[in-house]
């Protein structure tokens, strides 16, 4: 006679086939033991069995579903996996430049090379509410910083059940897998350099279109201003477009760094191409980098090592990162438990940019 558990598997098997459809929910594991007076590790390795042959995929925190993949044979290497980010295509200029998003295809490409796995690119905007209901082109996702304006949208992955990791934006009602590095533990090491090395006043940019990673790094820096008593006045704060410094900016910059009582370090929220721009503006000053303002910046872009002086900065392991979501979708591919959040640690990164104040 075949184990209890085959014999479950076979039960469960039968009720896949004929009574449920693609996406069910399978009932849980206490409800399946009380049904059928099994012990918990029968039943478990009842699901195991089914999740092994390609019928039921399990999503930790939610509970078992019956796959989409009907084939038993169907392994990850037939699937499409698009990737949906809220910025540019690879490969167009500002997103070399800046290099997060560039970084983090290299690395999932990289990732799936031998897997035999299509990969496509999307912006959120070429998407809708019916295509990712469809899995149109694709049978698995992973979303790259997302907007608030775009939540909606992510929120039809988690309801449509699509294995998705989502990479640098994350809501409390939004029960998605996430990969991401620890934005405010890298705003304390920074804040700790600079007050380290005495300073106090310390002006704030950021992109004029907020991000979900911009908004938790300013909250976590005025934070540590304040357990600190450092100073960040409000016409410190600097809001600027991506790749630009507009007049508007440029006469902020001016009339903050001509006075006598001034920040002595700028800190970026990312080393996005405008950086330059503002970097070449206080040398316009006759400023002297760093001993009269000292620089620190978000992210690592190839040129930031280029500049004069070279910039400290706190660098997100991207490539971990996007190594990590790869391995956890393929996980839920293959139905196997997965970590649902990973939060990785940023490294700080010491140049030339940071100078200690004297006196």
């Amino acid at each position: 006679m075949a184990p209890k558990y085959q014999q479950l598997a076979n039960t469960l098997k039968q009720d896949i086939k004929t009574r449920l459809k693609p996406g069910d929910r399978m009932a849980s594991q206490r409800e399946l033991m009380n049904a059928y007076g099994l012990s918990f590790t029968t039943v478990d390795n009842a699901l195991k069995l089914l999740v092994n042959d390609g019928l039921l995929v399990r999503l930790q925190g939610k509970g078992t579903f019956v796959s989409s993949i009907e084939a038993k044979d169907k392994k990850p290497t037939s699937s499409s996996i698009y990737i949906f980010s809220a910025l540019s295509m690879p490969g167009r200029a500002h997103a070399l430049v800046d290099g997060y998003l560039s970084t983090l295809y290299s690395a999932i490409r990289n990732e799936l090379v031998d897997t035999g796995i299509n990969l496509s690119f999307a912006t959120f905007i070429n998407a809708s509410p019916e295509q990712i209901a469809r899995h149109e082109g694709f049978d698995a996702a992973i979303l790259i910083a997302p907007t608030d304006e775009y939540k909606e949208l992510v929120k039809q992955f988690e309801i449509n059940h699509i294995p998705t990791v989502v990479i640098g934006a994350e809501w409390p009602d939004i029960d998605l897998p996430l990969v991401d590095s620890d934005n405010e533990e890298g705003i304390c090491r920074a804040v700790e350099l600079l007050a380290g090395h005495g300073h106090r006043r310390i002006c704030y940019i950021d992109r004029d279109n907020s991000t979900i990673h911009s908004e938790i790094r300013k909250k976590a820096l005025l934070a540590q201003i304040a357990e600190r008593n450092l100073i960040i006045k409000d016409e410190w704060c600097i809001n600027m477009p991506f790749n630009r410094l507009d007049d508007n900016n440029r006469a902020d910059i001016r009339r903050i760094f001509t006075r006598d009582e001034r920040p002595t370090a700028v800190m970026f929220s990312s080393l996005y191409p405008s950086a330059m721009l503002v970097i070449s503006e206080l040398k316009s000053l006759g400023l002297r980098l760093p001993e009269d303002v000292s620089i620190i910046g978000f992210d690592d872009p190839a040129w930031a090592s280029c500049t004069e002086p070279p910039i400290t900065v706190i660098k997100q392991p991207l490539e971990e990162i996007g190594c990590r979501a790869v391995r956890m979708l393929l996980s839920q591919l293959e139905g196997k438990i997965y970590t649902r959040k990973e939060i990785l640690k940023d490294e700080l990164v010491e140049r030339e940019s940071v100078a200690q104040i004297q006196g």
